[in-house]
């Protein structure tokens, strides 16, 4: 089985609040679980990125979606840094 980790984005002052890398979107301050297995080069790209905190310690369970997560501290076009 896959093992999960932690990403959270956390957006420099005055930049965007959301941003898309390699298909994944990230939003200010909010964790996502990313697949270890699908994903290895975006974390391994994220591990050395000063605004991008990766947890790989216990299991990460993320929050029941609401329904306005994709808007939530938008403020702007997001960035695309595949």
């Amino acid at each position: 089985m896959a093992k999960k980790i932690s990403v959270t984005y956390n957006a420099p002052e005055g930049d965007s609040e959301v941003v898309t890398m390699r298909n994944v979107r990230f939003f200010d301050g909010q964790a996502v679980e990313i697949d270890e297995d699908r994903h290895s080069d975006l974390l391994e790209k994220l591990r050395t990125n000063q605004h991008f905190d990766v947890n790989e310690g216990e299991t990460f369970v993320s929050p029941a979606p609401t329904g306005d997560e994709e808007n939530k501290g938008f403020s702007g076009a997001s960035q695309n840094w595949n």
